[in-house]
């Protein structure tokens, strides 16, 4: 009960919360429990505070109330707010004008509603409670806020789809880039497959003409030596000489016969002509298929396929069209498909639940 001058002790409020807290010692930056609060002032304090607040002769005989007395005299306040009119100096909103659904004060009937025949809102509130309209607003309220808890759950699931879509397109990406870099690491060791071979051949094909090339070597010293003046002269030399004219001859045809299939094989590395296309036209690794996702919890034909689509036979309908197909055209009516493999664009009842998204 509020009491004029009146001294709480802080021990029989204490249960405040940290949330209510002492405007005057907020002031001097500290944060104490408010144990109740200054009616005429309007500020909650603690029982310290408040016993200099009423030293003041101005404020001697201020009340203090309670937490919980200060709240509901606020919440009165605000009720009384509510029955005065904003436009002319706070007087009483008696009457209601039907014709254009609003409320006011005497003046604003005189000023402007005169002519409506407005109504006594002392006789209309008497049973408005249990009447059609207030029960309608109340349904009203009640849809919208089902409405509202419905868009929440909504929200919340499409927080869920967009990570979700975002980690299948992370994947699809990421499997596709797999499949290139796998597709390249083959390219390449085709390629160095083909080096290995080469260069082993010709390291064979090295092998046989340093052989060969031995073995000429060899020979020719043989003759040369036959045909030295300074160990043969005369008729011994004459005798080489007719000699190695033979030996020279078979000397020749067997570096011919020899050498004939022992060249070196020569490569260098050629780009692919299409590869070095797809580089210089710095195309994307792919796209992304970008639809609108209609965050609703009754969800009609028409927000269920846009264009862009992706659809398909459901299973037990797979008699005609088992192919995939896009959605190119949406009306409140049909659904246009485009089929992959089957080159032809359809038209379909919007009803038609025959079709999947995929």
């Amino acid at each position: 009960m509020e009491v004029a001058g009146k001294r709480v002790d802080i021990d029989t409020e204490s249960a405040v919360g940290e949330s209510s807290l002492c405007v005057s010692c907020e002031v001097e930056k500290v944060k104490t429990p408010a144990c109740g609060a200054c009616r005429e002032c309007n500020e909650k304090m603690c029982t310290t505070c408040f016993r200099y607040h009423l030293r003041g002769k101005l404020c001697r005989n201020h009340v203090f109330l309670s937490l919980q007395e200060f709240c509901s005299l606020s919440l009165c306040s605000g009720l009384e707010d509510v029955t005065r009119c904003e436009k002319h100096d706070n007087e009483l909103i008696k009457f209601y004008c039907r014709s254009h659904d609003i409320v006011g004060c005497g003046d604003c009937i005189v000023l402007g509603h005169t002519s409506c025949k407005p109504e006594y809102i002392n006789d209309l509130a008497k049973s408005f409670k249990d009447g059609d309209t207030y029960k309608s607003i109340a349904k009203l309220l009640e849809d919208l806020e089902k409405q509202k808890t419905d868009y929440e759950h909504e929200i919340e699931k499409g927080k869920y789809e967009c990570e979700n879509m975002n980690e299948k397109a992370l994947k699809g990406l990421r499997d596709f880039r797999t499949e290139i870099n796998k597709c390249l690491d083959e390219a390449e060791a085709k390629l160095l497959s083909q080096m290995k071979i080469l260069r082993k051949e010709n390291t064979e094909t090295k092998a046989k003409i340093e052989a060969v090339l031995q073995s000429f070597t060899s020979e020719l010293q043989k003759v040369k030596q036959m045909l030295d003046t300074q160990l043969y002269r005369d008729n011994a030399l004459f005798i080489n000489a007719v000699n190695c004219k033979s030996k020279l001859a078979d000397i020749e045809k067997m570096n011919e016969h020899s050498t004939k299939d022992m060249a070196l094989k020569g490569f260098k590395f050629v780009r692919n002509d299409q590869m070095s296309a797809l580089l210089k036209s710095r195309l994307p690794v792919g796209r992304l298929q970008v639809c609108h996702i209609e965050c609703r919890t009754k969800e009609t034909a028409k927000q269920k396929f846009c264009v862009g689509t992706r659809v398909r036979r459901k299973p037990k309908y797979q008699m005609g069209h088992t192919v995939p197909g896009t959605v190119t055209r949406v009306t409140d009516k049909t659904v246009t498909i485009k089929w992959d493999e089957l080159n032809c664009t359809q038209m379909y009842d919007i009803t038609d639940d025959t079709f999947e998204i995929i």
